[in-house]
């Protein structure tokens, strides 16, 4: 992983005695450049899931992503820890009116943003396929609404409904539609050229997630690393956020990423392993990055 390739260059006789690792994300100060990036079916990891996942968030301060395939809604997690700050992702699909609704939804529940995945028009061809669906005791959460519209009830009959709605047409036509519709800023999460972040700005964007997916779409993507100092410089002076996702594991981790030019780093699987062990493991995982 390149991000082992990466060698600090410390500085010694500084006096380093205290310390501020605060930031502002999207206007809204957090104790530290590290958020929780929207990770699906947490439930799978701990019974309470998201729930659980907000609350450390807020015993630490930062902010959490949420995951249109949470476990929980995303109502049930604002109520849960309501001052947290929380953003609401969100991908595209045919079914726009949905689209529309999620974001309405998330409005109304205080989410202070739109995380928007936009590197997945389509859905990647694996060679190995284990035909995952949801466990029938769990629940799509944010797709309540289709029981009644659309008459989708079980688990098998709603990953049907997201795998016939992925929209290959997108464009940034797209993206501009989805703007005028909420006030809400939009990151766009899957960007990993200097031109598509030009694009982004020029489009109304916020912020920058470079990420590629957890390399689980397209193969052949280069890491995100090692593609973030030229995104950065590419919008430098234009206001934009750059944010990082993928291969974080630890405070060092964390600290090349920011001086590679990140505002803050999103970790999703360290999580899910906090969940995993023990919730009040998770509660660690943050503070010990």
């Amino acid at each position: 992983m390149l991000l082992f390739r990466i060698k600090l260059r410390p500085r010694m006789l500084r006096d380093v005695s205290q310390q501020d690792i605060s930031v502002t994300v999207l206007g809204h100060q957090l104790s530290m450049p590290i958020c929780v990036s929207p990770t699906a079916y947490q439930a799978m990891a701990h019974p309470d899931g998201e729930l659980a996942t907000v609350r450390a968030v807020k015993s630490v301060d930062t902010a959490m992503g949420l995951s249109l395939y949470s476990t929980n809604s995303l109502e049930d997690v604002a109520r849960e820890c309501p001052n947290t700050i929380k953003f609401m992702q969100l991908q595209f699909y045919s079914d726009r009116p949905f689209m529309e609704q999620v974001v309405k939804r998330a409005e109304k529940a205080g989410y202070k943003a739109i995380f928007l995945t936009v590197d997945i028009p389509v859905y990647g061809r694996h060679k190995a396929r284990r035909n995952f669906h949801l466990p029938k005791h769990l629940k799509y959460a944010n797709f309540k609404s289709l029981h009644t519209e659309k008459g989708l009830r079980t688990n098998e009959e709603i990953d049907n409904y997201i795998i016939n709605a992925s929209d290959a047409s997108v464009d940034w036509k797209t993206f501009d539609w989805l703007r005028s519709i909420s006030s809400l800023p939009f990151v766009l999460k899957g960007i990993l050229t200097p031109e598509d972040a030009c694009l982004a700005v020029q489009h109304g964007a916020q912020g920058i997630m470079v990420s590629n997916h957890g390399g689980r779409q397209l193969d052949g993507v280069p890491a995100t690393i090692e593609v973030l100092p030229d995104i950065v410089e590419a919008v430098r002076g234009t206001g934009i956020e750059v944010y990082i996702d993928g291969g974080v594991r630890r405070g060092t981790d964390v600290l090349k990423a920011l001086a590679l030019g990140a505002r803050a780093v999103f970790v999703g699987r360290p999580v899910i392993w906090g969940l995993a062990y023990k919730v009040v493991h998770l509660s660690r995982t943050l503070p010990q990055l």
